[in-house]
């Protein structure tokens, strides 16, 4: 919602632009009280730093990360980000006519914060302004949400559904067989999946085959490990 209203990228494509152009060796960063300092002098190290940042400023505030943003910004001597139309986020508009034409539109939050960083009143606040925000754009009922990062805990699940939710959506691979409606896992769909692959996931052939792995994997290591088995 936050990125939305303020036509902003996502924070992750500020990141990524900054990372990609520097010319350091290494990347200082002050975030949580300490300075950290990460390798980007090859490709294969700012994308081990974009993941290792990343999974680090996604606990940060909206205020916290822009100050660390902000302060990478200057002191790489980054000059003004491009924000282009692919990383532009959707305008109310375009939502709109894509709601006309039958494509829904669930909750994701209204700061793409972690849910797990959030105090009580905080996650309320994420929980139920992102649907009534939305409902009041679009006209429309909005009852599903899919976590930030895939993060949830026991106050999420006790909320949700006192805020009218139906489910929720996770980013835990594989197919749902009697779990949590606010709990439900997803298929993971990337660019360089085939077509083969969809069938294989969405089949269950996918999670057949990493079981009988697992399994067979499990039972050598106790052949190995007791001969008379």
């Amino acid at each position: 919602i936050d990125f939305i209203e303020g036509r902003m990228p996502m924070w992750w494509d500020r990141l990524r632009q900054i990372v990609s152009r520097t010319q350091e060796r290494t990347l200082r960063v002050d975030y949580h009280g300490h300075q950290h300092v990460f390798p980007v002098l090859s490709q294969s190290e700012k994308q081990q730093t974009l993941r290792m940042l990343g999974a680090e400023l996604r606990f940060l505030s909206s205020e916290e990360r822009n100050t660390v943003l902000a302060a990478l910004q200057n002191e790489l001597r980054i000059g003004e980000l491009v924000v282009g139309e692919r990383h532009a986020p959707l305008s109310l508009p375009q939502m709109r006519e894509m709601t006309k034409n039958k494509i829904a539109f669930a909750s994701h939050g209204k700061s793409h914060r972690s849910f797990l960083s959030l105090a009580p009143e905080e996650l309320c606040r994420e929980i139920r302004e992102s649907k009534i925000i939305l409902e009041d754009w679009l006209d429309k009922p909005v009852t599903w949400l899919s976590y930030p990062f895939g993060d949830f805990d026991s106050r999420a699940l006790a909320i949700l559904p006192e805020a009218g939710y139906e489910g929720a959506v996770t980013t835990i691979d594989g197919l749902n067989s009697g779990e949590n409606r606010f709990e439900l896992r997803r298929i993971a769909v990337g660019g360089q999946t085939t077509f083969p692959q969809f069938i294989g996931a969405t089949s269950g052939v996918r999670e057949a085959t990493s079981w009988l792995r697992r399994h067979f994997s499990s039972v050598e290591e106790v052949r190995r490990a007791d001969p008379v088995y």
